[in-house]
């Protein structure tokens, strides 16, 4: 998901799934693909808070672990993006 952060604001990322899927790994990244925050299934982080001092595109990019069961059905659940700002 491609966003813009614009230039002295107050940003926060969060990154929610459904229990099914339980946690995801998810990453925010610059227009270069340089990595700006990391989140592992294993050690997840739900938030994440930032401050821009440019305008800037980021992509907020999750996967979701492989989770096949024995059966070989693979769960399937909703994961949803939200992003926040704080009033000036």
């Amino acid at each position: 998901m491609n966003l813009t952060f614009y230039s002295g604001q107050d940003y926060r990322v969060m990154v929610c799934a459904d229990k099914v899927l339980d946690a995801v790994n998810w990453k925010l990244v610059d227009a270069s693909n340089k990595i700006v925050f990391e989140s592992f299934a294993d050690d997840p982080k739900r938030t994440f808070d930032l401050r821009v001092e440019n305008t800037q595109q980021m992509k907020v990019m999750v996967w979701v672990p492989d989770k096949s069961k024995a059966s070989g059905m693979v769960p399937v659940g909703c994961v949803v993006i939200l992003v926040g700002f704080k009033e000036q």
